[in-house]
């Protein structure tokens, strides 16, 4: 579209004009008459992308499960299908060093799961012992749109503990808690228990005998009424491989099962010996004989096939009694045969200890508790859970660790934030997770070298309280001004005028997008139109701001980058400095692009350590963490250090001549006629200024009396205006006037 006559003060373009995902430019010019006003100024707008719609489902995590343990060889990952969703997306945070170590949509790789109901897949990464993970999947449909599950947490351990091949997996999900001691059974105000006679009354004479079998059976009941919770599912207590099953689904027997008594057995192995566990009364099993199981393996549902109520019978046995002499601390928790009570469990007593300042240091800490009332020669795991006070509900966990006795033990966290208060508990699992009562709390020290840290900003942080920022000890801000071009940050002008006027060194940035096709002199047109202002005398340095899709090849993106740098210094007299992340700075520039100062990003949430910088030989600022807490900032942001003391820092400030008046000349009119004319001047010098404003002044006298053709140069050169509806016969007077901050200044009376 080109032009269209407009009658009124707006209009609305016609359907099937616009393009979604485009880019349009606009402006106006008012015509009355005859006579043409001065063109507007140029504006810009985007269409949107049309919004995929999501699944109509949030996906449902089945394991690991929340809170529970597994070892690296046994890691599956399972969740719920659902209709209308063609792929998932898997996320795997370790919490350890708050790193994604997997990542979906990164890497391009998604699950879609070959069964009905369940996906289920084994860890796509090698998970490492002693470190607590996090992990979340998104459904996503085949138009793009996706929603998110919850996450879960779990802990990764190398073994399970001497003599307890049951420890700490729960066979049920949600409140139907088994693990492996009877005391979590029998919460007396939850539950309550049927004992049933053991040898082969459970199973008939089946595996491992009849009379010589030993076995610890339980029924589990909800407290109080006689049916568990219909439709729970029910998980393998650790690994192993089903020995038998009668297949019931939906209450019909399936695959030639002799009834509808649905049952899974499974056969372990433990110390060289065998020993089995038996999930009764079940329903819509999922395994079959010689199918290979993990404590995430979804066996089947709570039910009441072959009894008259819900509940699950679980029972673990062998085929003679060489398992009970290596199972004495499990032994020592388990009902007796004959009783219809659980003993009164052992519980260990966790204190969170507080620490000294000789234990905290700007970005670690030395963390203590103390256990008692533990059972001899048991051993717990222990670990920390803390949070930075400004934010407490994200939480982070210590690395765990193994522990034996009554006494005190200490662990080191590392990767905090210098000058920061942070509360933490101590915590053990003994087999569920127990927190300690009390919280206690420590501030880190200031950063423990001289450089100077600052903060970098757009309109995500929403309003700032710059004085805070500066008062917490931040030296210096990156401010988002552009993107593309034709977009502004709504926060720009706000954060560079707010950071200046409360002593912050700051410095305006732009988003690079080549990957929409933009030309690199467009957008530094446009950076320096909007943020010209501050790329001058006391403000930091610019910086081209690039991160997006490096599917465009290392020479285009290397051209890309230095037209931008060049035409920004061009018009500015500045030049600019470079921000890539460490990948970009290693795979996807030119070596001649590292003459240019670096920002690099690399998020190692600790300033005194050192980036990775790729082709460059050194960095001036770094980006080391994008989950910063600020005060005077709501929310994460991105956290900066820089590679030198506070006056060095002074070198990346910007020193210009001053700002003089512009010089202008009024030069000869064109295409006269009775009535027009084209009025013209030249520009020959700014002044130093990134852009001056320059018009007409005309009239039948040297008073003039009126004003025509204002428009904004950003470099020397002539400038024109057509004058209209003359009068025929008619002497006028004008001259050239240009502006700049300095003042203004006259061309001669032509």
């Amino acid at each position: 579209m080109n032009q269209n006559n407009i009658y009124g003060t707006s209009w609305t373009v016609p359907s099937g004009v616009l393009v979604s995902g485009e880019k349009y430019r606009w402006n106006m010019q008012a015509v009355k008459s005859g006579q043409e006003s001065a063109v507007s100024a140029t504006l810009y707008f985007q269409t949107n992308t049309p919004v995929p719609n999501p699944p109509a489902n949030i996906p449902t995590l089945v394991a690991p499960i929340n809170g529970k343990y597994v070892i690296p060889t046994e890691a599956q990952f399972q969740w719920r299908k659902y209709e209308n969703t063609e792929k998932y997306a898997l996320f795997i945070r370790d919490l350890e060093t708050n790193q994604l170590v997997f990542d979906s949509l990164a890497g391009n790789q998604y699950f879609t799961g070959s069964g009905n109901e369940l996906v289920s897949i084994d860890s796509p990464i090698d998970l490492i012992a002693n470190h607590r993970y996090r992990w979340n999947i998104w459904a996503i449909t085949s138009d793009g749109g996706h929603t998110a599950s919850e996450s879960f947490d779990f802990n990764v351990v190398s073994s399970y503990p001497t003599g307890r091949p049951l420890d700490v997996l729960s066979p049920v999900e949600g409140p139907l808690m088994v693990k492996k001691s009877i005391e979590l059974f029998g919460d007396t105000e939850r539950w309550r228990f049927n004992q049933h006679n053991t040898g082969g009354h459970v199973l008939g004479g089946g595996i491992g005998g009849s009379d010589d079998t030993y076995a610890w059976d339980v029924n589990l009941h909800k407290s109080g009424d006689t049916d568990a919770d219909d439709g729970k599912p029910v998980y393998a207590v650790t690994s192993g491989i089903v020995a038998d099953r009668y297949g019931v689904y939906n209450g019909q027997p399936v695959d030639g099962s002799p009834g509808t008594y649905g049952k899974v057995i499974i056969e372990h192995e433990y110390g060289g010996n065998k020993w089995y566990s038996a999930y009764l009364h079940l329903d819509n099993i999922r395994v079959e004989p010689g199918d290979e199981v993990t404590s995430s393996t979804h066996l089947g549902d709570i039910s009441s096939t072959g009894t008259d109520n819900n509940h699950l019978h679980l029972v673990f046995y062998t085929g003679d009694n060489t398992l009970r002499g290596g199972l004495t601390s499990f032994d020592a928790h388990i009902v007796d045969r004959g009783s219809d009570s659980p003993p009164t469990p052992i519980s260990p007593i966790i204190e969170t200890l507080a620490i000294d300042d000789s234990d905290v240091s700007a970005t670690s800490a030395v963390l203590r508790g103390r256990l008692s009332n533990t059972v001899s020669g048991t051993e717990y795991t222990v670990w920390f859970k803390y949070d930075k006070e400004s934010a407490p509900s994200e939480d982070l966990y210590s690395p765990s660790q193994s522990v034996s006795g009554d006494g005190t033990f200490e662990i080191t966290v590392t990767g905090l934030f210098p000058a920061t208060t942070y509360n933490y508990r101590a915590i053990i699992a003994y087999p569920t997770t127990i927190e300690a009562s009390n919280y206690k709390s420590f501030t880190t020290k200031a950063s423990g070298n001289s450089r100077p840290l600052g903060i970098d900003v757009s309109r995500w942080q929403k309003d700032i309280n710059w004085n805070s920022v500066h008062n917490s000890g931040y030296s210096f801000a990156f401010v988002k001004a552009t993107e593309g071009d034709g977009q502004t940050d709504s926060k720009f002008i706000t954060n560079m005028n707010g950071a200046a006027t409360n002593g912050i060194l700051v410095g305006a940035y732009h988003f690079a997008r080549p990957d929409l096709g933009n030309s690199a002199i467009d957008e530094a047109n446009y950076f320096v139109e909007v943020a010209g202002d501050y790329i001058s005398q006391g403000y930091l340095r610019p910086v081209l701001d690039l991160e997006c899709d490096t599917s465009l090849g290392k020479e285009y993106l290397s051209e890309w980058v230095k037209t931008w740098i060049s035409t920004v210094s061009t018009k500015t007299g500045v030049f600019p400095i470079i921000y890539v992340n460490s990948n970009y700075a290693t795979n996807y520039l030119n070596q001649d692009i590292s003459r240019n100062d670096l920002w690099i990003a690399h998020w190692t949430d600790d300033p005194n350590l050192n980036p990775n910088i790729g082709i460059w030989t050194n960095w001036a600022f770094w980006q080391y963490s994008d989950k910063g807490q600020v005060s005077g900032i709501e929310g994460d942001v991105d956290l900066d250090v820089f590679n030198g003391d506070l006056l060095s820092l002074q070198n990346y400030v910007i020193t210009l001549t001053p700002i003089t008046s512009p010089l202008v000349s009024t030069s000869s009119t064109t295409s006269v006629n009775s009535s027009s004319a084209t009025l013209n001047g030249y520009l020959s010098s700014m002044g130093g200024a990134s852009s001056c404003t320059v018009y007409f002044q005309y009239g039948t006298t040297t008073s003039y009396g009126s004003t025509i053709g204002t428009q904004t140069k950003s470099s020397t050169g002539t400038f024109s205006q057509s004058l209209m509806s003359l009068s025929p016969g008619t002497t006028y007077h004008y001259r050239a006037v240009a502006s700049n901050s300095a003042g203004t200044v006259y061309g001669a009376d032509t």
